[in-house]
């Protein structure tokens, strides 16, 4: 094979993560099993009784992989980056499994 497989790109419905969030994603890109990108993910958790929603973006920039997270109307007393971070760890444990 002349080819050489540089990024893949995955898409995730609804996935319900241990804290209880749920994340869509259309376009997680992923080299060499890590998650480089993510331009629109939505978030979905439970604030006291109400059902609340956030969006978020990821993306890798750097030799040294450091990710820069956009986090856009996180409600206040969520860790919106912790749930993305949960997000990222589930994605690439699932690409490996």
């Amino acid at each position: 094979m002349v080819g050489k497989l540089i990024k893949t790109i995955y898409k995730y419905d609804d996935v319900e993560l241990a804290s209880g969030a749920k994340v869509t994603a259309n376009e997680v890109t992923t080299q060499e099993g890590k998650v480089v990108s993510v331009p629109n993910g939505n978030v979905t958790v439970k604030v006291g009784e109400m059902l609340r929603s956030f969006s978020f973006s990821i993306y890798n920039y750097g030799i040294n992989g450091e990710k820069t997270y956009n986090l856009n109307s996180v409600p206040e007393g969520v860790n919106g980056q912790a749930i993305v971070k949960e997000f990222i760890d589930f994605v690439e444990a699932d690409i490996v499994a």
